[in-house]
C-alpha cells in the first residue's frame, strides 16, 4: 500500500504556513522581558535572523530554529528544503553551521513509512552539504507534517552580519529569484503543463546559502537578511527599520522565476501574501507601473530565499560577477539605500539608474 501524499497532512506548505508578523507581534510581547547580558550580543529584542552570545574575544556563537510543513509531494527535496531554510539563518548572520538537532512531528499514517525515511535522508544530505554535523533530533506524532532543525553556527563578531548597518548609497543586492513556492504550488495543484517547468523553481528552493555567503564575504557587507516567510517587501523594511534609512528597489530588476507571475495571475498565492501587505503597506511606496501582480509577488511568502543584503555600491558589481561564478546566477543589484524619509521605509520605482 502507497504512503499517502505529504501534502496531505498540511493546509499551506513551507514558509506560507508562518503566523502573519501583526498576530506575531502581539504573541510575543509577554516574552520580552529577559534583562539583557553583555554575552548575548544579538537576542529576542533585536529581531535579528538569529541569535549570537558572546564565545570568546572573537567568535559568537550563532542559534537558531526553523520547521515548515511540505509544499510538494518528494519526500527527500521535503527534507532538503526544510533542512537548508533552517541552516539558511546562520548564513545569513555571516556565519558557519557547525552542529543541528532535528525538529520532526509525524502524523500516524506515516509513521515507519519509506517516507519519513526518505524526508530524514534529504535532512542529512543537506546538513552534510553544509559541513554541518547532526548531533540529536526530537519527533512527536502529529496530525500536520513538519520538519526543521535546531542550528548552531560560528561566526567572527566583528564580521557579523546585521539588519542594523545599512548606509546610505549602498547598492541592494538580491541573490535568488523570487517565485519558487508558487511554481511548486501550481505542480501540486496539476497546473503546471510538465514536470520540467518546476526544475529551475525547485533547484533554487533546495539551494543553501553556503555558496552566496562565501562569495559575499570579501566585501563589505553593511546589512543583510535571507528572505523568507513575510516576503522581500517586509525583509527589506526590517533593514530599513533597523537602519534608519529608506530602501529604493527598481522592481524590474528583481528576478522573478518563469512562470510565477502567470500562476499568481491564475489565483496561486498564499493567504499570508495580503497578511504580509497590508501589515506593511503605510510603509511602502508603489509605482502605477508595477501591477497588483507584482505588487503580491514582493509580498508572496519565501521558502528558503535568497540573501538581500547592501555593500558600498563600488562593490556591487564585483560581488555580483563572483555571486554568479558561486552558482547565484539570478544575482543583481535590484536598488540602493537612500537617506530615511518619514512616511515610506521602501520604495519601488523603474529605471534606476544603476
Amino acid at each position: 500500500m502507497n504512503a499517502p501524499l505529504i501534502t496531505s497532512f498540511c493546509t499551506t506548505g513551507g514558509c506560507a504556513g508562518k503566523i502573519g508578523p501583526d498576530v506575531l507581534e502581539t504573541m510575543l510581547s509577554p516574552m520580552r522581558q529577559f534583562p539583557s547580558v553583555s554575552q548575548l550580543l544579538v537576542g529576542l529584542m533585536d529581531q535579528d535572523d538569529a541569535a549570537v552570545y558572546a564565545h570568546n574575544g572573537t567568535e559568537g556563537l550563532i542559534f537558531s530554529a526553523d520547521f515548515i510543513p511540505p509544499l510538494l509531494d518528494d519526500p527527500t527535496a521535503y527534507g532538503e528544503i526544510a533542512a537548508a531554510h533552517a541552516i539558511n539563518d546562520i548564513y545569513a548572520m555571516g556565519g558557519t553551521p557547525l552542529m543541528c538537532v532535528n525538529l520532526l512531528a509525524i502524523p500516524q499514517p506515516l509513521l515507519g513509512s519509506d517516507t519519513v525515511t526518505r524526508i530524514l535522508g534529504g535532512v542529512t544530505q543537506k546538513i552534510m552539504e553544509a559541513g554541518a554535523f547532526l548531533v540529536g533530533g526530537h519527533s512527536i506524532r502529529s496530525r500536520d507534517l513538519l520538519c526543521g532543525l535546531a542550528v548552531i553556527g560560528l561566526v567572527n563578531v566583528e564580521k557579523m552580519w546585521r539588519k542594523n548597518q545599512s548606509r546610505v548609497g549602498d547598492a541592494i543586492v538580491l541573490t535568488k529569484p523570487l517565485g519558487a513556492g508558487v511554481v511548486l504550488s501550481a505542480h501540486v495543484a496539476g497546473m503546471l503543463e510538465n514536470d520540467a517547468e518546476m526544475d529551475p523553481s525547485l533547484a533554487c528552493i533546495r539551494r543553501l546559502n553556503r555558496a552566496a555567503t562565501e562569495a559575499l564575504c570579501p566585501f563589505h557587507v553593511h546589512a543583510a537578511t535571507d528572505v523568507s516567510g513575510f516576503g522581500l517587501v517586509h525583509h527589506a523594511a526590517d533593514i530599513a527599520r533597523h537602519s534608519a534609512v529608506s530602501l529604493i528597489f527598481d522592481w524590474e530588476r528583481i528576478p522573478i522565476l518563469e512562470g510565477a507571475l502567470n500562476y499568481m495571475e491564475k489565483g496561486v498565492r498564499s493567504s499570508l501574501t495580503e497578511t504580509n501587505r497590508r501589515h506593511i503597506h503605510h510603509e511602502v511606496r508603489y509605482p502605477p507601473s508595477c501591477s497588483p501582480t507584482v505588487q503580491d509577488m514582493l509580498n508572496e511568502p519565501q521558502t528558503n530565499g535568497g540573501l538581500l543584503v547592501t555593500l558600498p555600491w563600488e562593490e556591487a558589481g564585483e560581488a555580483v560577477r563572483r555571486l554568479h561564478g558561486s552558482g547565484e546566477r539570478d544575482a543583481c543589484v535590484v536598488g540602493r539605500v537612500a537617506p530615511f524619509e518619514n512616511d515610506f521605509k521602501i520604495g519601488f520605482s523603474s529605471l534606476i539608474n544603476l
